[in-house]
């Protein structure tokens, strides 16, 4: 037997309104109230919430070999990668269709000269997206930076099937020794 129980509002014993249709608009509990949901919550079929998945870290270091010219960051170790999309082998991260969307990326470098760091004049940081330049993050000392710079930008991009996101790292020396690089990469998708 089938019943159904037709009503605009619902309320406590204490003549709150735990549940209200007004419009078309169900309000369920009021300012304040705590709302337990057993179960899932959907929105037209589909569960409400998610996961930030996937999401991905790598890192690695290296010594860059020329000035004032953009060289690709080593990215040789993967602390983790939920759906394969970060290369180590290949210093890269490479989305596919089931992976695309919005994703909060950051990136960062340690620049360090060593005993030489009054000869560090500027370094940049960039992330490369499907081998060009997307984005850059600058740092300048005037005559000389200290040892150990560091940058580390953080932003939100789009990425879809095929898109590949890459970092560089670019240094200024007053001399021909050069630096050593230690950098890092890592993002996670943003629940749409």
């Amino acid at each position: 037997m089938t019943s159904i129980l037709k009503a605009d509002t619902i309320q406590d014993t204490d003549g709150n309104n735990i549940i209200n249709e007004s419009g078309n608009t169900i309000t369920i509990g009021a300012s304040g109230d705590t709302t337990n949901i057993v179960g899932t919550l959907q929105n037209n079929g589909s569960a409400v919430g998610g996961t930030n998945t996937p999401y991905f870290y790598l890192y690695g270091n290296f010594t860059n070999t020329q000035d004032n010219v953009f060289e690709k960051c080593t990215l040789t170790t993967e602390r983790f990668d939920t759906a394969g999309i970060a290369d180590a082998s290949n210093s890269k991260v490479v989305f596919t269709a089931a992976t695309a969307g919005k994703y909060n990326m950051s990136y960062g470098a340690i620049v360090n000269m060593a005993n030489y760091s009054s000869e560090l004049q500027t370094y940049r940081l960039s992330l490369y997206k499907n081998g060009s330049g997307f984005y850059q993050a600058k740092m300048s000392g005037g005559s000389s930076l200290q040892e150990g710079n560091y940058l580390s930008p953080s932003f939100i991009v789009d990425a879809a099937d095929g898109d590949y996101f890459e970092i560089y790292v670019l240094t200024n020396v007053s001399s021909s020794n050069r630096c050593t690089v230690d950098t890092f990469f890592s993002g996670f998708k943003i629940i749409e």
